[in-house]
């Protein structure tokens, strides 16, 4: 029978909450490579990638996120057993696990997520940023209770899931001044040809951007694209 090696998750867990090696190697006092053998361990033991790399940064994979929300489970049931033990009982939180799609204005969530911390019983939320594709798949493996996202998901997903629109949000075009001064006549018809920074195709606000450009007649030139 194979057992999990908590002291390998330990150091995924932190690598992962600190957003990187050299942060968790500070954090733990112990040497880079000797934190980056023992993901790589775990890795081995679990037959998965844990991260990926995404420019300089590492970020988690689908197997990834899914290990970190059982680490969080575990890593808050050993402090329960603290408190325990030591005798100083606290009344456990409701746990919520909610996924954030990237796209998502922070401002937004943090709108849609304030009244939960009103509640009257204590309530502990983890919060898990990825791509929709990923997070339904959580979310259908009941390892995170809601997906926040700026679109419903997508029947390619192959997930049974219910939509809900939360709210609304609407779009604001910026630019500096003297080109918003010159677009400004004849808008929107004026931002035919015009520069434009746009979100990434993969995401809900560009599809919805491109739809609203089609329906004007429309077509700005871009110059560059963004997933933040």
């Amino acid at each position: 029978m194979e057992y999990l090696n908590f002291h390998h998750l330990r150091y995924f867990w932190v690598v992962a909450r600190k957003g990187g090696v050299r942060k968790a190697a500070a954090a733990l006092h112990v040497s880079q490579p000797s934190i980056s053998a023992q993901i790589g361990l775990l890795e081995q033991s679990l037959g998965e990638k844990l991260f990926r790399r995404s420019g300089r940064n590492l970020a988690l994979t689908e197997t990834g996120h899914l290990v970190l929300s059982y680490a969080d489970e575990i890593f808050a049931a050993g402090r329960e057993l603290m408190n325990a033990v030591k005798q100083r009982p606290s009344k456990r939180a409701l746990r919520l696990n909610i996924g954030i799609t990237d796209a998502l204005s922070k401002l937004i969530t943090f709108e849609i997520l304030k009244a939960a911390f009103h509640y009257t019983d204590p309530i502990h939320v983890i919060c898990r940023e990825g791509e929709i594709g990923p997070l339904v798949h959580q979310l259908e493996a009941h390892r995170l209770d809601i997906v926040l996202a700026d679109e419903p998901a997508s029947s390619s997903l192959d997930a049974k899931t219910f939509n809900h629109r939360l709210g609304r949000s609407g779009i604001t075009f910026c630019a500096m001044p003297p080109l918003a001064a010159k677009l400004r006549h004849k808008f929107p018809q004026s931002l035919h040809g015009a520069p434009a920074l746009l979100p990434s195709e993969n995401m809900g606000m560009r599809r919805a951007l491109e739809t609203w450009f089609d329906a004007q007649g429309i077509r700005p030139r871009v110059i560059g694209e963004f997933e933040d």
